[in-house]
């Protein structure tokens, strides 16, 4: 067991107020973070994910507070309604994830059932036969499962190849990057499953290393998620908005700056390389008599 040197102030021991500042700490660093969320949507409007983002983080910020008051606070609410929040959280980050990417949330039904069963098991292990480990090991199993669904969207996404190649911004590097940082959550999840299991705590108020050193780990990792969608979306927006400056609304083609740019780029390419440029130009004879009969949107 690796275990701090117990220290008690006022019956409460030193180390579970060390968790409760911790938990303090980290939970103003969601507020921040949340405040920032709404500043960029009322900044950005339209801006996809981020309205499932914010609600992730609220319902984060919810279950750690919960979790900072363990000391003073009953079970069902610094353990049962804490970690159910803190799920929530897990889930509503996957739907931010799927939104951002306009990809269908097929895992959705099968987290919201995954939260029940995990709120049960929860609840069995607080009061009828009560094990921090089994707590531990639940809670940590569950959020691995979200982090897990989350890399494995993100990981199938492909990006559509149009006529825009090269002139767009890509989603492919933050999204890769975003979907990594979920397998290192869900590995350090597992990791804390393991080592629980290996080195089983006390109680909560007798919190060993591993734990605190999870939670330290935690809280970088899933600030750094919610930081990352912020980012994903501002570059699916910024994506957006090229692809709008670029085609003609009407029909879709690309207008005359995509083409000026693809030009530009293709001739500084037979520059480089030496070989030839051909250029073909296609043109309808009196086709405004076309436009004039049957109008533009016919034409």
């Amino acid at each position: 067991m690796l275990h701090f040197e117990e220290l008690t102030v006022g019956g409460i021991t030193l180390t579970s107020l060390y968790m409760s500042y911790l938990m303090c700490g980290y939970a103003a660093t969601l507020a921040l973070v949340l405040a920032g969320c709404r500043v960029v949507v009322r900044c950005v409007p339209g801006l996809r994910g981020v309205n499932w983002l914010s609600w992730a983080l609220f319902c984060a910020l919810a279950g750690v507070l919960l979790l900072a008051i363990r000391p003073f606070a009953p079970a069902w609410m610094t353990i049962l309604a804490a970690n159910e929040a803190l799920f929530v959280s897990s889930l509503l980050l996957y739907c931010a994830a799927a939104d951002v990417l306009a990809i269908r949330m097929d895992f959705r039904s099968w987290g919201i059932c995954l939260l029940a069963i995990a709120f049960t098991v929860n609840g069995y292990f607080t009061y009828f036969h009560p094990s921090l480990t089994a707590r531990i090991l639940n809670s940590s199993g569950t959020c691995a499962l979200y982090a897990v669904a989350t890399a494995a969207l993100l990981f199938q996404y492909e990006e559509e190849q149009t006529d825009l190649a090269g002139l767009v911004a890509t989603l492919q590097f933050p999204t890769m990057a975003l979907a990594w940082l979920q397998v290192l959550t869900a590995a350090q999840h597992i990791l804390r499953c393991v080592l629980t299991e290996l080195y089983p705590p006390g109680d909560f108020a007798h919190i060993d290393l591993i734990q605190l050193g999870f939670s330290y780990a935690s809280m970088v990792l899933n600030l750094g998620t919610g930081c990352g969608l912020i980012w994903l979306a501002l570059c699916g927006h910024r994506q957006d908005l090229q692809r709008i400056a670029r085609t003609d609304s009407l029909t879709g083609l690309l207008n005359r700056r995509a083409f000026e740019e693809m030009l530009a780029r293709e001739l500084q390419r037979v520059k480089h390389n030496g070989k030839s440029l051909v250029l073909l130009l296609l043109d309808i004879d009196r086709f405004k008599v076309v436009n004039d009969t049957w109008g533009h949107l016919a034409g």
